[in-house]
């Protein structure tokens, strides 16, 4: 669910989505109890653009800025931190990657 503050995240499941759990637990591991015994609600983070941001916040910046990895982040996480390393250690910078650069959201 959407929410526009973070310190107001619902964290109860509503009865829908205890309903929804219920179902898919019942179809897909039958002999499988369908309880909750635990639930939080964790918040994902994105961009409007949905791609995370991954560079320095401006060519002057000492800030190396890396977030907004939710949903693929995990899947991608080793080579974002890859490239992160490298660059944020002026090792290396990757060519191609002004889809994360997070100079792409300032206003020209």
């Amino acid at each position: 669910r959407t929410t526009p503050d973070p310190d107001r995240v619902p964290r109860e499941l509503t009865r829908e989505e205890i309903e929804k759990v219920t179902e898919t637990v019942t179809e897909f591991f039958p002999g499988l109890t369908p309880t909750i015994v635990r639930s939080d609600a964790f918040p994902d983070l994105f961009t409007e653009d949905r791609h995370p941001l991954l560079g320095w916040l401006d060519q002057n910046s000492k800030v190396y800025c890396a977030t907004g990895f939710s949903g693929k982040g995990f899947k991608m996480a080793t080579g974002y931190g890859h490239i992160a390393a490298h660059e944020a250690l002026g090792k290396q910078t990757i060519e191609g990657l002004d889809f994360v650069r997070p100079d792409r959201f300032k206003t020209r």
